[in-house]
């Protein structure tokens, strides 16, 4: 077992996954990540204007990622969290057993968030073209844990593209872990695309 694993995944451009005391980790899956996402990920992220040194931070969040969802049996215990699922309870959402501390220890204390949060606003600033080896290595392990862990990122998305002062405090907040927002919406011909969508509504009463 990892008796400490110290990552550092804070807003810093020196960012780099530490692990140390009892190093374990999960040395195939992380040469899978390697192997399959650097080839085409170092093509498009030189493309996009990333250097190799902000590459390299990439890859060592993907292998802290990867150190956390094995330690903590993730894929051993997704059939059970989907057997269990969610329930509410004096108005909070009670996550199924352990589900709750691997996403806090992704979205909290690691602040996976950050990584797509501009540096002008104290983050990484990767663009959500990253979010896929992220989403697709944390979705190998469990596909709700994935939606739980990055779903904030969508709200930061849309806050981040009409950005006014105003929304400092939330940006903070979702990009530490501290809240999670999710963004939703039904109009078929916007897709993901929240700038696309048509569609007004209006309070009336105490319904839409």
């Amino acid at each position: 077992m990892l008796k400490h694993l110290e990552i550092t995944l804070i807003p810093k451009k020196s960012l780099r996954g530490k692990y140390t005391d009892n190093k374990v980790t999960d040395e195939n899956s992380i040469k899978e990540v390697n192997n399959y996402w650097k080839p085409l990920f170092v093509k498009y992220a030189k493309k996009l204007g990333y250097e190799d040194e902000n590459i390299d931070i990439y890859f060592d969040i993907l292998n802290t990622v990867e150190t956390i969802l094995h330690r903590s049996d993730v894929h051993a215990n997704s059939m059970s969290w989907d057997r269990q699922g969610v329930s509410l309870k004096d108005g909070k959402v009670i996550l199924p057993d352990g589900m709750e501390k691997v996403l806090l220890e992704l979205t909290r204390e690691n602040q996976i968030a950050n990584i797509f949060v501009p540096e002008e606003h104290g983050g990484l600033g990767f663009s959500n073209l990253m979010m896929g080896p992220l989403a697709e290595l944390i979705a190998k392990y469990d596909f709700s844990l994935e939606m739980l862990a990055l779903m904030s990122v969508t709200v930061l998305d849309p806050m981040l593209s009409n950005y006014n002062d105003s929304y400092d405090s939330i940006i903070k907040k979702l990009a530490e872990g501290d809240t999670v927002g999710y963004a939703g919406f039904t109009e078929a011909n916007a897709g993901s695309n929240l700038q696309s969508v048509r569609s007004t509504s209006e309070l009336v009463g105490d319904e839409y």
